[in-house]
């Protein structure tokens, strides 16, 4: 399992795990490829519902123990969105 996190006895409770890292890779990826700000919050939230239904339908397929809390999907939107925006500074 990639992410053990548990919080109060939920597995992806916790604002931050394993996958942290790839958010802010996707922020500078979407930041390389001009994304506009509202684009990165759209594909951002879209991702996070599709996460939703996958964990639920196939639990084991990102190598979870469930779906994400509320919170840890809106932490992953920010992280994203923090490293877009560092990025996006930088790059341009």
């Amino acid at each position: 399992m990639l992410d053990d996190t548990w919080v109060a006895g939920r597995p992806n409770a916790s604002p931050f795990d394993a996958w942290s890292g790839i958010h802010v890779t996707a922020g500078v990826i979407l930041a390389a490829l001009r994304v506009t700000p509202a684009g990165v919050v759209i594909l951002n939230i879209a991702y996070e519902v599709l996460e939703q239904v996958i964990e639920r339908e196939k639990p084991n397929l990102f190598g979870s123990r469930g779906p994400e809390t509320v919170t840890n999907m809106a932490t992953d939107i920010a992280i994203t969105m923090l490293a877009y925006l560092a990025a996006r500074d930088t790059l341009i």
